[in-house]
């Protein structure tokens, strides 16, 4: 008998915050029944707020961030996003922190540099 171990590949799962009337949403990138990470977003008509992005520290430097933010441009990706690119992590850069979502579209606004946005693409699945 051959016994083996079959991965299972993270998928995301939809924790609303506030009574489902209400615009936040949290998705937690979960790993089998292990939660490896969450992005947390305010859904408004228009655009969409991204309030925190987060992997949990022993899961870092593994992609996950990377499958979190392309999660949430294929979600609302047709609409505006923006963000305030901080670190509560002291190991992680504000330089290294902006240059991460820059890969993504975002862009620092000239007067704010810590506010982020990213501009709709009608060419989205979302």
């Amino acid at each position: 008998m051959n016994v083996y171990i079959k991965e299972i590949p993270p998928t995301f799962i939809d924790e609303s915050i506030a009574p489902r009337d209400s615009h936040i949403h949290r998705f937690h990138l979960m790993k089998g029944e292990v939660k490896i990470g969450k992005i947390v977003v305010v859904d408004e008509k228009q655009s969409m707020y991204i309030q925190e992005v987060d992997v949990v520290k022993n899961q870092r430097r593994k992609g996950y961030g990377t499958m979190i933010m392309e999660f949430a441009i294929e979600k609302y990706g047709k609409r505006k996003m923006s963000l305030i690119s901080a670190s509560s992590d002291s190991k992680f850069s504000e330089s290294k922190l902006k240059k991460f979502y820059n890969k993504f579209g975002f862009k620092s606004r000239k007067d704010d540099q810590d506010f982020m946005e990213r501009k709709a693409d009608p060419y989205s699945k979302a």
